[in-house]
């Protein structure tokens, strides 16, 4: 779904099913940062903000279904939906609290 090296080109609400998002350390190890589930949302945040290539893998642990927001879309909710920008600004707040 995404590799290091890549630039991130999504945020995703996870529907059904479970990823995982990691890295690979100097040694080699995977570091696993986050476990995405169902009702959560998935992203290389830094990547997507600054859509320059991020050091993070996101991989589905088993069959998924997300919703998509890529940069135009999320742009448009934002400016659009005062209430989204409001929604928006509480997930990262609680996604920063549980890493």
């Amino acid at each position: 779904m995404l590799r290091a090296g890549e630039t991130c080109n999504f945020e995703g609400f996870i529907v059904k099913g479970s990823l995982r998002k990691y890295y690979i350390d100097d040694n080699g190890n995977e570091v696993i940062i986050q476990f995405g589930i169902e009702n959560g949302w998935i992203s290389d945040i830094v990547s997507f903000s600054d859509q320059k290539p991020g050091n993070l893998f996101i991989e589905t642990l088993e069959d998924t279904e997300l919703l998509i927001l890529d940069p135009r879309s999320k742009e448009l909710l934002l400016s659009q939906v005062p209430k989204f920008k409001q929604f928006y600004r509480k997930l990262v707040e609680r996604n920063i609290s549980t890493m």
